[in-house]
């Protein structure tokens, strides 16, 4: 099942394995502050309406700023002077990668902790960005052995959304 609001903002794809809710932010839109409030209002009227129990759940957030050189920009924030004139010097494109493994605070339950940032195009307007992806989700290993009922789904994903915000702080501490 594929539905996408008049204005191609919300997406919802769900199969038996997987249900996906999109929110894409018009860069000349307004921006909706309650957005993931609406995703778990959404989400969790599916689990209960059709006695959905969830295995896995993640919270991903792709954001980006605009940059005139967003490969320098990631080289200057991420590298120190040896590695700008040596390795990294005229370098085209430039990513950063970072996994890591905790509890969640509140929670008590595993996750990954993924931050991607790279360089992209922002569309319709072409204009170069730094992007930055986050992503929280619960452990593939434990789909089997957990099944999260609405209120744990809401939980999860308020805090990965605080969890989230703190660690955006850590990359960008200036508010970039």
């Amino acid at each position: 099942m594929w539905l996408k609001s008049i204005d191609s903002t919300w997406q919802l794809r769900a199969s038996p394995s997987r249900v996906d809710a999109h929110w894409i932010r018009s860069v000349d839109g307004d921006e909706r502050t309650d957005v993931v409030e609406h995703c778990i209002e959404v989400l969790g009227y599916l689990m209960q309406q059709l006695n959905l129990g969830i295995g896995r759940i993640a919270l991903i957030f792709n954001r980006f700023c605009e940059a005139d050189e967003p490969t320098n920009a990631l080289i200057q924030r991420f590298t120190n002077n040896g590695a700008q004139a040596g390795p990294f010097h005229n370098s085209s494109n430039f990513e950063i990668h970072n996994h890591k493994l905790y509890v969640l605070r509140g929670l008590d339950i595993p996750v990954n902790s993924w931050v991607r940032c790279r360089i992209g195009i922002v569309q319709p307007s072409q204009v170069q960005a730094v992007t930055v992806e986050q992503d929280i989700n619960t452990l593939g290993e434990e789909i089997d052995s957990r099944v999260f009922s609405v209120d744990e789904f809401a939980q999860f994903v308020r805090e990965a959304e605080g969890e989230m915000e703190n660690i955006l702080g850590l990359y960008f501490p200036e508010g970039e």
